[in-house]
């Protein structure tokens, strides 16, 4: 019993921590933490880098709905040669990567079909439900078969024609 309470106890705190803002990464469609397992790094102090760490988030992002400058980029958005002990972290001697001073992030997420989605304001319609199915039945035997137009028919003849 004790197990279970210490375990909802853990899931609610880790929830708790992802509603927190700063947390998380800035870049658009992407929202990891600590608890998803990445590396979250602060933007830097100098001022020619941290402009560059913000026109990239600025790439994808509204800019309303960000204050530039804040919160924090994940370890998804760098490559490996931007860290000084990558290959000590996949060796397991080192528990932390640490970005060289003049690590610039250069890999954007790829968005989902339903993020792209949702940040449109578009909502898809799920094929499985029923009534579409029921309804697309109906109107599959309601109707009569079309007929081809009869231009169609006497292009066809003619080409039929001039090839013998």
């Amino acid at each position: 019993m004790e197990n279970n309470e210490v375990n909802s106890t853990r899931n609610k705190d880790s929830e708790e921590k992802k509603s927190e803002p700063g947390k998380r990464c800035a870049l658009m469609f992407c929202n990891k933490t600590n608890d998803d397992g990445v590396s979250l790094h602060r933007f830097p102090k100098d001022e020619r880098i941290r402009r560059q760490w913000i026109s990239f988030v600025r790439q994808k992002r509204d800019p309303k709905t960000w204050k530039p400058g804040s919160g924090h980029i994940c370890s998804d958005h760098f490559t490996p040669d931007d860290y000084t002990n990558y290959g000590l972290k996949l060796a397991g001697f080192a528990t932390k990567l640490v970005l060289k001073t003049d690590a610039i992030p250069s890999r954007q997420v790829t968005p989902t079909p339903e993020q792209l989605d949702s940040a449109r304001g578009v909502k898809r319609k799920d094929p499985s439900s029923s009534e579409t199915s029921e309804v697309a039945s109906f109107v599959e035997y309601s109707t009569t078969p079309k007929r081809p137009s009869r231009a169609l028919a006497k292009l066809t003849a003619s080409r039929v024609c001039t090839i013998f």
